[in-house]
């Protein structure tokens, strides 16, 4: 298993949108800021979910899962963006 990215990459960490703005476009933008800056180190971007909503979500924001595992009772699904070539 690769729960911890051997290579320097980006760790997003506790992004969150409160349901009531959920749908507004708050959680792309979110998203997609921090590559940005990763994009720019020529750094993945990783994060893990536990919620299965989030796995098409961040696909589409050009991540992919690396794999999944239980911790205790709760799912979780590792998603990396791999870095953007020729961007530093």
């Amino acid at each position: 298993m690769k729960r911890h990215r051997p290579e320097d990459h980006w760790f997003l960490d506790i992004l969150a949108v409160r349901p009531g703005k959920q749908g507004t476009g708050l959680g792309p933008a979110l998203v997609t800021a921090a590559p940005v800056e990763a994009d720019r180190d020529g750094a993945p971007a990783f994060l893990a979910t536990s919620n299965s909503r989030n796995v098409p979500f961040c696909d589409r924001l050009g991540f992919g899962v690396t794999e999944e595992y239980e911790v205790g009772p709760v799912h979780v699904w590792p998603i990396l963006r791999p870095g953007a070539v020729g961007e530093q």
